[in-house]
């Protein structure tokens, strides 16, 4: 389960990136709403039952060696 959100996750920042648009998922219930964003970077947010979870931030991967 963890690696196939990973992937998906993936997926969505190389459409984002190549295809220059805001992508918007939302669960069955719309209780919660993840979008991605393709500014200077990209940014996503998380909402849940309306309230912000998670402010827009910069995506990012950081690897340890």
């Amino acid at each position: 389960m963890k690696t196939s959100n990973i992937l998906f996750l993936a997926l969505c920042c190389i459409a984002c990136k190549t295809f220059s648009q805001d992508i918007l998922v939302k669960s069955p219930n719309n209780a919660i709403a993840f979008s991605l964003q393709n500014n200077d970077a990209l940014n996503y947010a998380v909402v849940f039952n309306k309230n912000e979870i998670i402010k827009p931030s910069k995506l990012g991967f950081q690897f340890n060696n």
